[in-house]
């Protein structure tokens, strides 16, 4: 949040709303190449992140909760994920990290010491503007925790992504500065172009992780043609448990949407894009 946003929130009570955006931030793990192909190291790496000091560095509890899994609030199928508290998998419940646990995982992926062992060069490409540059400083401090060399390159955001992370045949080991906002409310519109395996593509890729999983594929692909709403949310809740079971990144926050209202406005938030509803606002 800006000091504007802030003193607004702060000068009159309700004059600032914060939204859930439908949009979420992670760490994206290249899963095709070591180190990150071993599932081990990838859960090592979310049980040391400190995911509340992630957070705090775009601005605090005001800019979104601390995520758990990758369906937000208020997306069918989160609370069937688990809700705020997620699957309460061991290397992703600790909201600050847990070095402990993410050495044990280093240790059943062969590093008996609990730190990375020989070649632990890993390369970073991210976004070289604030908040995603400390973003990455952070991340960067808790990989090296564990041993882990890391070259950090970064550059403009549109770098970022056409000429690194979203091209496969370029993709570093880890790009920090990635996340998704729903295309509509529905689960598979967070998910599917994100994480299924059929989404990887050339050029222009969205599957940051690389992910290609064949139970979590034919699990999306059958997700698709459910129409009953009940159905359709506990089983992309499914997958989304899924996903964070094969730890292909490390969420960090649920992004709210952050709206300033004057004190004599009567504001109505749309839930689709989580602006002020400008058919049903009105002045007080």
């Amino acid at each position: 949040p800006t000091v504007q946003q802030e003193a607004a929130g702060q000068a009159e009570e309700g004059q600032m709303v914060a939204s859930v955006s439908g949009g979420n931030r992670y760490i994206a793990l290249n899963t095709q190449e070591a180190p990150f192909d071993d599932i081990n190291v990838r859960k090592a790496v979310v049980a040391q992140a400190d995911r509340t000091a992630l957070r705090n560095t775009r601005g605090g509890e005001l800019v979104g909760a601390v995520a758990t899994h990758f369906l937000m609030p208020g997306m069918p199928g989160f609370e069937e994920a688990g809700g705020i508290e997620g699957g309460g998998q061991d290397y992703i419940s600790s909201l600050t990290g847990d070095p402990e646990v993410a050495a044990n995982y280093m240790r059943e992926a062969g590093y008996d010491s609990g730190q990375c062992e020989g070649d632990c060069r890993i390369t970073l490409v991210g976004d070289g503007a604030s908040p995603d540059k400390e973003t990455t400083e952070v991340f960067v401090g808790a990989v090296e925790e564990l041993g882990f060399e890391v070259d950090v390159r970064n550059v403009a955001r549109d770098v970022m992504y056409t000429r690194f992370c979203n091209v496969p045949d370029q993709m570093p080991n880890v790009c920090p500065s990635v996340g998704w906002l729903k295309d509509f409310q529905d689960p598979q519109s967070i998910l599917q172009a994100t994480f299924s395996g059929d989404a990887i593509v050339t050029s222009n890729n969205t599957n940051w992780p690389l992910l290609d999983d064949p139970e979590i594929n034919r699990a999306m692909n059958d997700a698709v043609v459910l129409d009953d709403p009940d159905e359709r949310a506990q089983t992309w809740g499914e997958i989304d448990q899924m996903l964070v079971d094969q730890a292909p990144a490390v969420p960090y926050v649920w992004d709210n949407q952050i709206n300033i209202r004057s004190a004599d406005v009567a504001g109505v938030i749309n839930l689709f894009n989580a602006n002020w509803d400008l058919a049903f606002t009105s002045l007080e």
